[in-house]
């Protein structure tokens, strides 16, 4: 009697303690799970911003500076706001989102061809061209089209990346000489010394260093070389400027909000913005489903398609209101897995930094 009144305590006390290790096995996965996450975002960060920034010339820059510096902080608010709707609600985990090259190469195209007046109207063109890509999604994954994923060539996916990489390298050749944001070859000067800092990036982004992202790398290389040049007197010519402020931005935006009713009442614009809607959802859509596919390979994880493409089309309709299309990135949710990131908070801690 005595022996098992003595035990009683013992037991209780051995539950206890295991009870309290188990709590503190889980506080320890928790809080390493957070750190992991954390890390994950912002290194995703870094790299998705840099890309913002390209992929925002790229779409506004023909329309002139002020058009390309209001381009760049668009495309980094809609990376934002993509990234931050499609990661929190779709089912495949961690998938990320941003802005891509080849909705950047629409964007510019289909306001190449409406030919807006002004930046106010160019940038309501481009939230109603990005608008109804995200409505078109929402059918397309009503209609229960990402079931398609699995029946997508590998080569139809990668033509379309080369595509978008050579035709931004060609848009871009004429600021690689130092022109301004809209001139084409034979209207302005060609500066030599630009075309030696365009080097310079493009040399470190094919051989980047271990431990940086090779934008972050070609960035840090291209604005010290830049940076040298000047200070012995060579000419490099324009450049394109800093982003706005969020201010400035917001102010841009609200006068692209009083330039839809106009356009949603113009028969011709809406002709001309039909196709191109179609056209942006298609791709946005192979690109959705490339990535969902790429990830879902390596992490071995079921997804709901119907629901991430239901997600994408959320995500293009939040990154609308900023006048730029957003997409998945099939490379930023593999780098993201490859860093640690598991779950959905890095996600969100990317989208913080990229506005911040």
């Amino acid at each position: 009697m005595e022996g098992t009144n003595a035990s009683a305590p013992s037991g209780a006390a051995a539950t206890a303690a295991r009870t309290a290790a188990v709590g503190g096995d889980r506080a320890r996965s928790f809080w390493m799970s957070v750190g992991h996450d954390t890390k994950a975002g912002t290194s995703l960060a870094v790299v998705t911003v840099t890309q913002a920034l390209v992929h925002g010339l790229v779409a506004f820059g023909a329309l002139g500076p002020r058009a390309a510096a209001v381009g760049m902080a668009a495309a980094m608010a809609a990376s934002a706001a993509a990234g931050l709707t499609i990661g929190l609600l779709a089912s495949t985990r961690p998938l990320s989102a941003g802005t891509s090259a080849i909705t950047a190469l629409v964007t510019a195209s289909f306001l190449a061809s409406a030919g807006p007046r002004d930046l106010p109207e160019a940038m309501a063109m481009a939230m109603l061209l990005a608008a109804g890509a995200g409505v078109m999604l929402l059918f397309a994954a009503r209609a229960g089209l990402g079931r398609l994923a699995g029946f997508v060539p590998a080569p139809v996916t990668s033509g379309l990346v080369n595509a978008g990489v050579v035709l931004i390298v060609l848009g871009q050749a004429p600021l690689a000489l130092g022109l301004q944001p809209g001139e084409g070859f034979g209207v302005g000067t060609p500066h030599l010394g630009s075309l030696l800092v365009a080097a310079v990036a493009a040399a470190v982004m094919w051989l980047p260093l271990p431990w940086l992202p090779a934008p972050v790398a070609a960035l840090i290389a291209g604005t010290a070389m830049n940076l040298a040049l000047a200070a012995i007197g060579i000419p490099l010519g324009s450049t394109v400027g800093y982003a706005p402020s969020p201010t400035v931005l917001a102010a841009g935006m609200a006068e692209a909000l009083r330039a839809l009713p106009p356009l949603a009442a113009d028969a011709s614009f809406a002709r001309r913005l039909l196709p191109a809607s179609l056209s942006l959802t298609v791709l946005v859509t192979l690109e959705a489903l490339v990535g969902i596919t790429m990830l879902r390979d390596v992490t071995g994880r079921r997804a709901d398609e119907r629901r991430d493409l239901a997600a994408v089309g959320a995500g293009c309709i939040a990154a609308a209101m900023t006048g730029f299309p957003g997409s998945v990135l099939g490379h930023g949710s593999l780098s993201y897995w490859t860093l640690g990131g598991r779950g959905r908070l890095g996600l969100v801690v990317r989208a913080a930094l990229s506005v911040a």
